[in-house]
Protein backbone atom coordinates (compact mmCIF):
# COMPACT_ATOMS: atom_id res chain seq x y z
CA UNK A 1 0.00 0.00 0.00
CA UNK A 2 2.49 2.74 1.05
CA UNK A 3 4.75 2.05 -1.94
CA UNK A 4 1.87 2.14 -4.63
CA UNK A 5 1.09 5.63 -2.48
CA UNK A 6 4.30 7.16 -2.87
CA UNK A 7 5.32 6.13 -6.45
CA UNK A 8 6.06 8.52 -9.13
CA UNK A 9 7.04 6.47 -11.58
CA UNK A 10 4.26 3.91 -10.98
CA UNK A 11 6.75 1.40 -11.19
CA UNK A 12 7.96 -0.49 -7.53
CA UNK A 13 10.35 -3.54 -7.14
CA UNK A 14 10.58 -6.18 -4.80
CA UNK A 15 13.40 -8.53 -4.15
CA UNK A 16 13.18 -11.86 -2.67
CA UNK A 17 16.62 -13.11 -1.33
CA UNK A 18 15.69 -16.96 -2.62
CA UNK A 19 12.82 -18.40 -4.13
CA UNK A 20 11.17 -20.22 -1.19
CA UNK A 21 7.51 -20.50 -0.35
CA UNK A 22 7.91 -18.16 2.63
CA UNK A 23 9.81 -15.03 0.54
CA UNK A 24 6.79 -15.54 -2.39
CA UNK A 25 4.05 -15.14 0.50
CA UNK A 26 6.45 -11.99 1.35
CA UNK A 27 6.05 -10.70 -2.65
CA UNK A 28 2.45 -11.73 -2.43
CA UNK A 29 1.32 -9.66 -0.11
CA UNK A 30 3.43 -6.38 -1.32
CA UNK A 31 1.86 -6.81 -4.92
CA UNK A 32 -2.08 -7.38 -3.55
CA UNK A 33 -1.24 -4.30 -1.19
CA UNK A 34 -0.24 -2.41 -4.53
CA UNK A 35 -2.49 -3.43 -7.10
CA UNK A 36 -5.39 -2.58 -4.41
CA UNK A 37 -3.96 0.41 -4.07
CA UNK A 38 -3.63 1.72 -7.51
CA UNK A 39 -4.07 -1.14 -10.29
CA UNK A 40 -1.83 0.93 -12.62
CA UNK A 41 0.94 0.71 -10.67
CA UNK A 42 3.41 -2.17 -12.30
CA UNK A 43 5.34 -4.21 -9.74
CA UNK A 44 8.75 -5.92 -10.71
CA UNK A 45 9.42 -8.97 -8.77
CA UNK A 46 13.06 -10.33 -8.71
CA UNK A 47 14.71 -13.27 -6.74
CA UNK A 48 18.57 -13.62 -6.14
CA UNK A 49 18.72 -17.48 -6.25
CA UNK A 50 17.03 -20.50 -6.34
CA UNK A 51 16.85 -23.10 -3.87
CA UNK A 52 19.47 -25.23 -2.71
CA UNK A 53 21.80 -21.77 -3.33
CA UNK A 54 21.01 -19.59 -0.92
CA UNK A 55 23.25 -17.15 -1.42
CA UNK A 56 20.39 -14.66 -2.23
CA UNK A 57 20.25 -14.25 1.55
CA UNK A 58 23.67 -13.56 2.19
CA UNK A 59 25.29 -11.59 -0.54
CA UNK A 60 24.79 -7.58 -0.70
CA UNK A 61 26.39 -7.26 -4.15
CA UNK A 62 23.68 -9.83 -5.72
CA UNK A 63 20.92 -7.09 -3.61
CA UNK A 64 22.32 -4.34 -5.42
CA UNK A 65 22.57 -5.77 -8.92
CA UNK A 66 18.84 -6.77 -9.05
CA UNK A 67 18.14 -3.41 -7.14
CA UNK A 68 20.37 -1.17 -10.02
CA UNK A 69 18.36 -3.40 -12.67
CA UNK A 70 15.00 -2.17 -11.46
CA UNK A 71 15.90 1.27 -10.92
CA UNK A 72 17.16 1.71 -14.45
CA UNK A 73 13.65 0.18 -15.11
CA UNK A 74 12.10 3.13 -13.57
CA UNK A 75 11.37 1.56 -10.03
CA UNK A 76 11.14 4.21 -7.64
CA UNK A 77 10.20 2.61 -4.63
CA UNK A 78 11.97 -1.38 -3.71
CA UNK A 79 10.95 -3.45 -1.40
CA UNK A 80 13.67 -5.99 -0.64
CA UNK A 81 13.10 -9.64 1.76
CA UNK A 82 16.65 -10.95 0.93
CA UNK A 83 18.43 -11.35 4.46
CA UNK A 84 21.93 -9.53 4.19
CA UNK A 85 21.42 -9.06 0.44
CA UNK A 86 18.72 -6.71 0.77
CA UNK A 87 21.35 -4.09 2.15
CA UNK A 88 22.92 -3.87 -1.12
CA UNK A 89 19.71 -3.40 -2.34
CA UNK A 90 18.98 -0.42 0.02
CA UNK A 91 22.65 0.93 -0.98
CA UNK A 92 21.76 1.24 -4.48
CA UNK A 93 17.80 2.60 -4.27
CA UNK A 94 19.68 5.30 -1.48
CA UNK A 95 22.31 6.39 -4.10
CA UNK A 96 19.76 6.86 -6.78
CA UNK A 97 17.64 8.98 -4.84
CA UNK A 98 14.45 6.11 -4.36
CA UNK A 99 12.86 4.47 -1.80
CA UNK A 100 13.47 1.50 0.16
CA UNK A 101 11.06 -0.52 2.54
CA UNK A 102 13.13 -2.89 4.82
CA UNK A 103 11.91 -6.10 6.31
CA UNK A 104 12.17 -8.12 9.73
CA UNK A 105 13.06 -5.24 11.76
CA UNK A 106 13.24 -1.77 12.10
CA UNK A 107 16.22 -0.96 9.10
CA UNK A 108 15.96 2.46 9.76
CA UNK A 109 17.34 2.00 12.99
CA UNK A 110 20.38 -0.76 11.92
CA UNK A 111 23.23 1.31 12.82
CA UNK A 112 25.04 -0.53 9.89
CA UNK A 113 22.71 0.85 7.45
CA UNK A 114 22.63 4.86 8.88
CA UNK A 115 24.50 6.34 5.82
CA UNK A 116 21.15 4.69 3.71
CA UNK A 117 18.53 4.77 6.15
CA UNK A 118 17.38 8.52 5.01
CA UNK A 119 15.72 6.41 2.02
CA UNK A 120 14.18 3.72 3.71
CA UNK A 121 10.33 4.90 4.20
CA UNK A 122 9.35 1.87 6.29
CA UNK A 123 10.13 -1.54 6.93
CA UNK A 124 7.81 -4.25 7.50
CA UNK A 125 8.30 -5.68 10.85
CA UNK A 126 7.62 -8.96 13.02
CA UNK A 127 7.02 -7.92 16.80
CA UNK A 128 8.87 -11.06 17.77
CA UNK A 129 9.53 -9.68 20.97
CA UNK A 130 5.93 -9.56 21.98
CA UNK A 131 5.12 -13.29 21.27
CA UNK A 132 8.29 -14.37 23.32
CA UNK A 133 7.44 -12.09 26.31
CA UNK A 134 4.16 -13.86 26.31
CA UNK A 135 5.74 -17.44 25.92
CA UNK A 136 8.26 -16.81 28.78
CA UNK A 137 5.15 -15.09 30.99
CA UNK A 138 2.94 -18.28 30.34
CA UNK A 139 5.82 -20.55 31.62
CA UNK A 140 6.29 -18.36 34.30
CA UNK A 141 2.43 -18.23 35.77
CA UNK A 142 2.53 -22.24 35.41
CA UNK A 143 0.67 -22.34 32.10
CA UNK A 144 2.27 -22.90 29.71
CA UNK A 145 1.15 -22.17 25.67
CA UNK A 146 1.43 -24.87 23.21
CA UNK A 147 0.94 -25.36 19.73
CA UNK A 148 0.54 -22.38 16.90
CA UNK A 149 -0.34 -19.48 18.39
CA UNK A 150 -0.41 -16.57 15.51
CA UNK A 151 0.17 -12.73 15.47
CA UNK A 152 -0.98 -11.34 12.69
CA UNK A 153 -2.28 -8.25 11.89
CA UNK A 154 -4.68 -7.89 14.77
CA UNK A 155 -2.47 -8.25 17.13
CA UNK A 156 -0.09 -6.27 15.77
CA UNK A 157 2.47 -9.15 15.34
CA UNK A 158 3.15 -7.57 11.90
CA UNK A 159 3.40 -3.74 10.88
CA UNK A 160 5.31 -1.21 9.50
CA UNK A 161 8.00 0.88 11.49
CA UNK A 162 7.25 4.75 12.17
CA UNK A 163 11.16 5.41 12.37
CA UNK A 164 11.33 7.39 9.41
CA UNK A 165 10.33 11.32 9.65
CA UNK A 166 9.61 11.54 6.41
CA UNK A 167 7.25 8.77 6.49
CA UNK A 168 5.62 9.58 9.28
CA UNK A 169 4.68 13.53 7.84
CA UNK A 170 2.52 11.07 5.26
CA UNK A 171 -0.34 11.12 6.47
CA UNK A 172 -2.64 10.04 3.66
CA UNK A 173 -0.12 7.15 3.17
CA UNK A 174 -0.63 6.13 6.71
CA UNK A 175 -4.21 6.49 6.46
CA UNK A 176 -4.67 4.08 3.59
CA UNK A 177 -2.13 1.43 5.01
CA UNK A 178 -4.16 2.14 8.15
CA UNK A 179 -7.59 1.45 6.10
CA UNK A 180 -6.10 -1.67 4.34
CA UNK A 181 -5.15 -2.97 7.44
CA UNK A 182 -8.51 -2.46 9.41
CA UNK A 183 -9.98 -4.74 5.79
CA UNK A 184 -7.96 -7.32 6.13
CA UNK A 185 -8.46 -7.97 9.97
CA UNK A 186 -12.31 -7.43 9.33
CA UNK A 187 -11.85 -10.05 6.23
Amino acid sequence: VAAAKVTKTKTIGFIGGVETPLIKKFEAGFVQGAKDTDPSVKVLPQYLTQPPNFDGFSKPDLGKAAAQGQLDKKADVIYSAAGLAGSGAIEAASKAGKWNIGVDSDQYQQKGLAAYKESILTSVTKDVEDSVFNLIKSVQDGKPETGEIRYGLDKDGVGLSMSNPAFTKMTDVIAAVDKAKQEIIDG
